[in-house]
């Protein structure tokens, strides 16, 4: 192949190396090569010339076929090796589709699966004594191609692979020509097998000739269209389809999409950054530092807290086999990993980047490489690697220099409604102020993939962080390759700039490169953050061109910056909005900038809520409106396909994808909901939705409808969203007259060496002191404490008092923590102690994965709990004379000690107070609402409708209503002129046939015998919905059986204001 790469063991990479390993893991080539051995060796000169340049390429398919592949020492016909293997040739060949998801892990036998790997592993010589002398690195990437190959090889061995025929719909498919003729030739072809009548056989036979040929003759027309259609296009507006081929568009979109660091175009800033980093280079070239290695524990719960449905490299090493391999061979991979950090390099296998490019959704056309977005899959391991360098990063920069706190994009316990609700406290606190205020949003072309890498080193350096991290990081962003598929064409390019979308650096990388701008000294008069690459401004000022020179001077200094960092500002992308409550706002002067004049608008869309001059957010929420009314309809045509339009699967559509959409960013706009034209055009949005869950008459008024359905009126939701989210974000809430403190996880990082012993259900052994720890709620408090023992000789009892806002997991975690503290304080630091709690779901949520979602009170105790303390979790003995002792003392406590002792409300409970003042508003409301007269007489309260939720269906909801075939409706809406019912009384309404009817009597006596029979509210409840369906059944059969016999009938039942 004439092409070196150290992929199959060669000593470097040069450009065919390269260019061969894009095209063989494109093309799901298998490179059989798996010996040290050169396959070319010889002497010229006096020297010997070694190289790897023969290669034995397989399909996927077929790479089971070959074993035993070596080369062979003792033939000397030439310069190359000879090279033999054996080759199977009753293997049945398996298709393979093209994805990085390649092995089934479902039902793996991994004891042999680890087994084979072992034995892999030690033909190739790979073992953790032999990684942790390794000093080159060139030895380093064949030891890891050479683990990367067992891995493989055993993976082949011992794993079922995948075998999906994936085919695509042709374009012509859905043509609806073309499907008539397919269902007139499947009638046709029916009634053939089943005609005895030979005469009329023929005629049908001929008749089924003809159609096959019609459609022959369509789909030939179809084919023809759409050749005409990718060669010249759609219309004369495809023009880019007569100049670029499919390879032409894939190399357009890597180069536009992956630019290249051309060094002939630095400015003089530029190269004084590049001439710096490359000094520093020389100066600590070769230099060996100290390094901070991982642990076991470290690299475990890295691994471990990876998804198991997350997508894997080139290598097709999925999650679960990368968790199996860390779980049968730890020390192997800890070695790799301390060796890359010893000596500062990363692996030229683990740089291989499959790229995934996915077009934007919302662009209006995808003519430009800007209308699509890459997503880069890196190998499991690799993202391992990067997660270890980002944890020593992250802990230098919390220690010695934290990153700007108004950057709020991958920032741990910051979100998009931190960032909104900061931005719009400036913007109204300044308002207040009489203030000339203007929101400027900058946006910068492809932040991501243009991020400079000299200038994120000399971030870095400026950083002071550790030598042999600056050095690995160079090493990370140097000779990257990214490869990609798209429409089923092949590309690949080295690349050398930029972050990679996907990878597990790429976020922190890029906040190291914001933090120069966001730590700028600006001006008092200007508030500056970032969400990510969404940098926000607000300018204000008393004068108008004084505001127009800091919004110049604003934008100057962002341009400045993006030319040191070698990054573009996108000046056609900028928004100016001057907001003000004013009827006539104070114009601003125009600002010039390179000899153009900004235009100023009227709103600007930050982090997806439109933030509009006058601040009241009305087009925010007819923005979301209509986008949820879009979306709705989408998904009910995909969900009346594949599930049908049961009751259940609308709401369940409705809860999940359309109130997210409504209230997302809702804590900063949750003002436009109090206007009550807004709440009539969200009344108009939710009643449709309401009447189809329900099956209701189109003439079914909204508060009906809504309090059957169980679906909260959206404004009502939008401010009981907006008060949680509020909670959440500023961590305070107003209850009982007071402000309390939110108990919300903090940015407080877990430190996983330090973990305390922790047993949930395992056999431990008791040590001779013994901490009993208990709580018990009250409706005065919970009480908490726990007991001391010295083997059975009892010590004291320490208890503590919390109000009942707190939650049992709090009073747990509480008194565990309390626990601990005393034993530290009271006990030696070598005796042994085992703390006992009965409460699983506290022991659990102390070993959660994600330490991000841990309670402070959780971290407290893995940080402070030493290594001779272990807290175990015990069942409760209600016979234990301990035990009930304990909880008496408790019960006490809980009532008779002044004060509480921990005052944090916890968010389950601000949730639940909040649901229940929602409901409470919405039953007053629904109450005092002049529409739904008939539900309001059989259920008094909203409470009373929404219990028949879980019942409901058409005839259900009829009686509930009242809008079914009553006499009293249909004569009130001029179907009938007499409302009369068949037993003779002049108006059949539903109290009527509930409480009067004779024709019923014989419902309601069954009815009433079977509430006798239960004691349960709900079979009550569901009784009751019975009789109401059968009634609304039984009007309808004396109606003529309109519902049943003539259903075109319902569609006289007419649109109405009702609601």
């Amino acid at each position: 192949m004439n092409a070196n790469n150290r992929y199959w063991g060669a000593d470097y990479n040069d450009k065919h190396g390269d260019e061969l390993l894009a095209a063989i893991i494109q093309c799901n080539l298998e490179v059989m090569n798996n010996s040290n051995k050169p396959t070319f060796d010889t002497i010229r000169g006096n020297n010997r010339l070694t190289s790897h340049i023969d290669l034995t390429l397989a399909s996927m398919s077929t790479s089971n076929m070959i074993n035993n592949w070596h080369v062979i020492d003792d033939i000397q016909m030439s310069d190359h090796r000879a090279i033999v293997f054996d080759i199977n040739k009753n293997y049945e060949l398996p298709k393979i589709p093209p994805s990085t998801v390649r092995w089934n892990t479902s039902d793996a036998d991994w004891e042999t699966w680890a087994q084979c790997l072992e034995n892999h592993l030690n033909d190739y010589d790979v073992s953790p004594s032999y990684i942790e002398n390794i000093e080159y690195v060139a030895d380093l990437d064949a030891t890891v191609n050479a683990f990367i190959s067992s891995i493989r090889w055993a993976c082949e061995e011992n794993l079922v692979k995948y075998n999906r025929n994936r085919k695509r719909r042709l374009p012509w498919s859905r043509d609806d020509e073309l499907n008539r003729l397919t269902n007139e030739q499947k009638k046709i072809y029916r009634k053939i097998n089943k005609c005895y009548n030979q005469v009329r056989k023929a005629q049908m036979i001929d008749e089924y000739r003809n159609l096959r040929l019609e459609y022959r003759k369509r789909v030939e027309t179809l084919k023809e269209i759409q050749l005409r259609k990718e060669i010249f296009g759609v219309n004369d507006n495809d023009h880019y389809q007569r100049i670029n081929g499919p390879q032409d568009t894939v190399d357009t979109l890597l180069k536009d999409l992956f630019p290249d660091d051309v060094i002939i175009n630095d400015t003089t800033e530029q190269a004084n950054v590049r001439n710096m980093v490359d000094n520093w280079k020389q100066e600590h070239a070769g230099i060996r530092n100290g390094f901070n290695p991982v642990s076991t524990l470290e690299l475990f719960n890295i691994i471990n807290k990876t998804k198991n449905d997350k997508a894997p490299g080139y290598d097709n090493f999925s999650p679960i086999i990368c968790k199996k391999i860390m779980a049968f061979f730890p020390e192997t991979l800890v070695a790799i990993m301390n060796a890359c950090l010893r000596l500062s390099y990363f692996p030229y296998v683990w740089k291989i980047s499959v790229v995934k490019i996915i077009p934007k959704p919302g662009r209006p056309t995808y003519d430009k490489s800007s209308s699509y977005r890459p997503i880069g899959l890196l190998p499991i391991l690799a993202k391992a690697l990067e997660a270890v360098m980002a944890n020593r990063i992250k802990s230098h920069l919390e220690a010695n220099c934290p990153l700007s706190v108004y950057q709020y994009g991958f920032m741990q316990c910051r979100s998009t409604e931190h960032a909104l609700l900061k931005l719009k406290t400036k913007i109204e606190t300044n308002l207040k102020n009489k203030e000339l205020v203007a929101l400027v949003s900058l946006d910068i072309k492809g932040a991501f993939n243009n991020a400079w890498p000299p200038g994120i080193i000399k971030q870095l350096i400026d950083m002071a962080i550790p030598t042999y991290m600056i050095k690995l990081m160079i090493n990370y962003m140097d000779d990257r390759r990214v490869i990609t598929n798209y429409s089923g064409v092949f590309g690949s390019k080295s690349t050398n700039k930029g972050t990679v979308q996907g990878s597990i650096l790429g976020p922190l990388l890029w906040n190291i490169v914001i933090d120069g701008f966001l730590k700028n000294r600006f001006p008092p008069n200007m508030h500056i953050q970032a969400y990510a690459d969404d940098i926000t401004a607000v300018v204000v000022s008393k004068k108008p061109d004084d505001l127009a020179i800091s919004i110049k001077q604003l934008l100057t200094m962002a341009t400045s910056w993006c030319n040191e960092n070698k990054l573009t500002l996108a000046s056609e992308k900028t928004t100016v909005v001057p907001i003000s409550r004013k009827i006539r706002p104070v114009p601003i002067p125009a600002i010039n900038i390179n000899g153009h004049d900004l235009v100023f608008s009227d709103e600007a869309k930050v982090l997806g809520v439109i933030i509009d001059k006058k601040m009241d957010f009305r087009s925010h929420l007819r923005y979301a409106i209509t986008k949820a009314t879009k979306i709705y309809r989408q998904l009910l045509g995909f969900a009346r396909m594949k599930y049908g339009l049961g009751s259940k699967i609308i709401k369940r559509l409705y809860e999940s994808i359309i109130v997210p959409i409504i209230t997302y960013g809702c804590a900063i706009w949750c003002r436009a909901a109090s206007y009550v034209h807004m709440q009539k055009e969200l009344r108009q949005f939710q009643r449709p939705i309401a009447q189809l869950v329900t099956k209701s008459y189109r003439t079914a008024a909204f508060v009906s409808t809504t309090a059957i359905a169980d679906m909260v009126p959206l404004y009502i939701e939008i401010m009981e969203q907006a008060k949680v989210s509020l909670a959440r974000i500023t961590r305070k809430y107003h209850h009982g007259g007071k402000d309390l403190i939110v108990d919300i996880p903090d940015e407080t990082r877990v430190n996983v060496t330090t973990y305390p012993v922790i047993y949930h259900g395992q056999s431990f052994a008791r040590t001779y002191c013994q901490v009993y720890t208990k709580i018990i709620r009250t409706r005065f408090g919970i009480g908490c404490g726990f007991q001391l023992f010295n083997g059975t000789y009892f010590i004291g009892t320490v208890t503590h008092r919390l109000p009942t806002f707190c939650s049992n997991l709090q009073a747990d975690l509480f008194i565990i923590l309390k626990a601990v503290n005393f034993c530290k304080e009271k006990y030696s630091s070598t005796a042994p102690i085992t703390i006992l709690n009965n409460n699983i779901g506290a022991i659990n949520h102390m070993k959660k994965k994600d330490h991000n979602k841990l309670l402070n009170l959780a971290k407290q105790i893995i940080g402070s709990t030493p290594n001779n303390i272990s807290i175990t979790w015990i069942k409760v003995d209600r016979s234990d004379e301990k035990q009930i002792k304990l909880k008496k003392t408790l019960k006490s406590a809980a009532r008779v000690r002044p004060g509480f002792d921990y005052e944090q409300i916890p968010m389950v409970t601000v949730k639940k107070l909040e649901s229940c003042a929602s409901h409470v508003i919405w039953d007053r409301q629904y109450r005092f609402d002049r529409y739904g007269t008939s539900i309001k007489t059989i259920c008094p309260n909203v409470g009373d409708a929404r219990q028949f939720w879980p019942y409901i269906n058409f005839w259900l909801t009829q009686t509930l209503t009242g809008h079914g075939q009553f006499g009293a409706y249909l004569k009130r809406f001029g179907f009938i002129d007499n409302p009369k019912c068949p037993c003779g009384d002049s108006n059949q309404t539903v109290s009527h046939m509930i409480n009067e009817c004779q024709l019923a009597a014989r419902l309601r006596h069954d009815h009433m015998i079977a509430k006798q029979n239960t004691n349960k509210p709900a079979e009550k409840t569901r009784i009751t919905a019975v009789l109401y369906e059968q009634l609304a059944m039984l009007v309808d059969t004396y109606r003529n059986n309109l519902h049943h016999e003539n259903s075109s009938q319902r569609n006289i039942i007419t649109d109405n204001d009702h609601g």
